[in-house]
């Protein structure tokens, strides 16, 4: 549905997190769309900023726990893009149900276009090749299987849009470090041996969204398997230090060691360090694939790491990039509580405390 201007109305899911911003700068380059961006918090800083930016956003506080919420924000829209949170929402079963929720309420609205942000399905990826889980990727790729299940025609239009690491999660959780021997050196720290990491950049994600709103009748019915590179650590670090002109190292950490180093996670229902142990393995196992030749033919300028460093400049100092959104709960936000009282309601085992 079109607003009265005739511009479509376009409902926005994890639009404060890194993921989302990107988006709603995408979508606002032209006057094609207002946004609708649902935050816990209109003043939080991530919020305002995105309120004083963009005049096409408006800011809808409230809750993807809350059904009514949920169909408040949907009301008379065209669109909507969807990218929920593990860390935020309490953990792995309670992204599946409230991802179902979300998607089965926009079918029941008569959404026109439903774009979800998914992930790879590691169990699947392993399931012959050690049975790993990585968490926060399964959950996603569970609820993106539910939506497949769905006539893209006869009952709801849908994309879906699978991604993969950021390159600019090197500016955040996986930034580089000074040599405590030589303070003119990097050392990039990362447990991937000699195989290749699947990487894609922010800017990357919001251009596949964007062009999946612009061209439904190519997008409608579509699983995008996104990505930019498919590049080693060696490489990387060669790369960054070809392009800045500062001297890096690859320090390659045995896994267990690495994901020992990983700060824990209140709130989630699964074993942060065995998700992570997960999240690597498909990557070293090399599970994780992409047709880059097939996605340069959709996105001819889509950027590799190396284009990626040219264009942002990034010499190896922490980014303003933050992983969450504004919804980071604790374990007795009204958020968690919601999710509690939704899975008592309906006879299932609370999963959090």
């Amino acid at each position: 549905m079109a607003s009265s201007s005739g511009t479509k109305i376009i409902a926005i899911i994890g639009g404060t997190g890194a993921m989302g911003r990107p988006i709603i700068a995408a979508l606002s380059q032209t006057n094609s769309y207002k946004l609708r961006v649902l935050t816990r918090d209109t003043q939080s800083e991530q919020a305002k900023t995105i309120s004083k930016t963009y005049p096409n956003v408006e800011l809808i506080e409230g809750n993807y726990a809350d059904d009514q919420c949920i169909r408040k924000l949907f009301t008379s829209i065209y669109g909507v893009f969807c990218n929920t949170d593990i860390w935020s929402c309490g953990g792995y079963q309670n992204e599946i149900d409230l991802g179902k929720m979300i998607f089965n309420i926009a079918k029941e609205m008569n959404v026109q276009h439903f774009i979800y942000s998914s992930l790879d399905h590691t169990q699947k990826l392993l399931a012959n090749h050690g049975g790993y889980r990585c968490h926060h990727y399964d959950a996603k790729a569970i609820v993106a299987e539910y939506i497949e299940s769905n006539d893209p025609k006869r009952q709801i239009p849908w994309t879906i849009i699978t991604t993969a690491p950021y390159f600019e999660n090197f500016q955040s959780v996986f930034l580089p470090k000074k040599d405590p021997a030589d303070s003119d050196q990097l050392i990039f720290t990362f447990p991937m041996a000699d195989k290749p990491i699947v990487l894609v950049a922010l800017d990357d994600i919001a251009w596949f969204v964007k062009y999946s709103f612009e061209n439904p009748n190519k997008s409608i019915g579509k699983n995008y398997y996104i990505a930019g590179d498919n590049i080693t650590m060696d490489e990387l670090v060669r790369t960054f230090s070809e392009i800045t002109g500062i001297r890096a190292k690859y320090d390659d950490m045995p896994l267990e060691k690495y994901v020992e180093t990983m700060r824990e996670k209140k709130h989630i229902d699964f074993d942060r360090k065995e998700n992570f142990i997960g999240f690597f393995q498909q990557f070293l196992q090399e599970k994780v694939n992409r047709n880059f030749n097939a996605l340069k033919t959709i996105h001819p300028d889509l950027l590799n790491w190396r284009q990626w460093l040219v264009k942002t400049g990034w010499k190896g100092e922490r980014g303003t990039i933050n992983t969450s959104s504004d919804t980071e709960f604790d374990g007795d936000s009204e958020f968690l509580i919601k999710i509690r009282k939704a899975r008592s309601f309906r006879g299932e085992k609370p999963i959090l405390p």
